[in-house]
């Protein structure tokens, strides 16, 4: 009987060629992208698309050259797949993500009972809108904003607005205070004081003021900011600052399409932080689901919010639901005063 002769080594390490060859092809010019754009970020139109790049997918693709690498015993190779990857491996380990939870200080002033606020851009129940009646019934949130939350099909949104009231009147509200405009909705059982939709090109924002079981007033600002990579996020995130600066909301949530890092959202404005950064902890990308490689949706606290917990979960959408669990502190330096509502002079 003949046997088949394996081939020699060098003819092997010619086919592993076939794999390293169009991988490092790859890797590279990805690499040298992903590096410009965490050098210039996005302050600059012409470099935005480069900072977009997810480290995550850049940690992937060098981790498969390492791994081809290693098994066709290309030692120099493996070592310059090692040495490319550990700057993309520290963004994802050490900046973009934390691994265990902040220790939260308790105010001495004494705050009132929790909260719990859900935010969340449903994709227009594409992923079927009783699996968002599900989730939203296994979170039961005080405060609800929903993104996207219209069907495309224009006639199945009095269907998705009623399933909705019903649910939100099963958790013994007694009545759900709803304020909805363009891609956003938002709903809580506490009384509406205020709400104004709020001008940002192509975009939809809203502020509301609410008024809790205490008589605090806690005033909401909820984005909605476009996608894709054609527009410049810059110029617009420091129109939000400025509306965050001018009306002085207690909490921030939504839809950014901009990642954490971006210049105007890393550090926030003054007085301001990020919930994750506060009272979260673990994989932080929100889009894309199933695999979230950015971290596009946000949630940013003011002064007068103690941060409990802050959670990222899956559900039925493309999109990550962020939810905080929060207390609103009571202090003479925030109560005394009335914060001036977006229309005051």
């Amino acid at each position: 009987m003949l046997t088949r002769r394996p081939p020699p080594p060098a003819q092997r390490r010619h086919l592993w060629w076939l794999l390293l060859g169009p991988g490092w092809t790859l890797f590279v010019p990805l690499w040298c992208a992903w590096s410009l754009g965490q050098i210039y970020r996005d302050q600059y139109a012409g470099w935005e698309r480069f900072f977009h790049l997810p480290a995550p997918v850049v940690v992937a693709v060098g981790l498969v050259l390492l791994a081809l690498s290693v098994v066709s015993r290309h030692r120099r190779l493996g070592l310059a797949a090692g040495l490319f990857l550990l700057w993309p491996l520290a963004i994802v380990l050490a900046r973009d993500n934390h691994w265990m939870r902040p220790r939260i200080p308790v105010s001495d002033s004494h705050p009132t009972s929790p909260f719990r606020l859900l935010d969340w851009n449903v994709w227009h129940g594409m992923g079927g809108w009783d699996n968002v009646l599900a989730t939203l019934d296994r979170e039961r949130p005080d405060i609800l904003v929903l993104a996207e939350y219209t069907p495309n099909h224009p006639d199945h949104l009095p269907l998705h607005l009623q399933s909705l009231n019903t649910l939100l009147l099963s958790w013994g509200w007694e009545v759900p205070h709803t304020f909805a405009s363009g891609s956003l909705l938002i709903a809580s059982r506490f009384p509406l004081l205020h709400t104004k939709r709020l001008q940002l090109p192509s975009s939809d924002c809203l502020l509301v003021d609410f008024e809790t079981d205490t008589g605090e007033s806690v005033r909401l600002l909820a984005l909605d900011l476009p996608s894709g990579l054609r527009s410049h996020r810059d110029p617009l995130l420091r129109k939000v600052n400025a509306i965050i600066t001018k009306t002085q909301p207690d909490l921030v949530v939504g839809d950014f399409n901009a990642v954490r890092q971006a210049t105007q959202l890393q550090p926030p404005p003054q007085g301001y932080r990020h919930a994750y950064d506060a009272a979260g902890s673990g994989w932080s990308y929100t889009w894309p689901v199933p695999v979230p490689v950015l971290a596009i949706d946000q949630c940013v606290i003011g002064r007068r919010i103690e941060p409990i917990d802050y959670k990222l979960g899956t559900g039925a959408s493309d999109h990550r639901w962020q939810r905080l669990e929060f207390r609103l502190i009571r202090s003479e330096l925030y109560s005394a005063a009335r914060i001036p509502h977006f229309d005051d002079n």
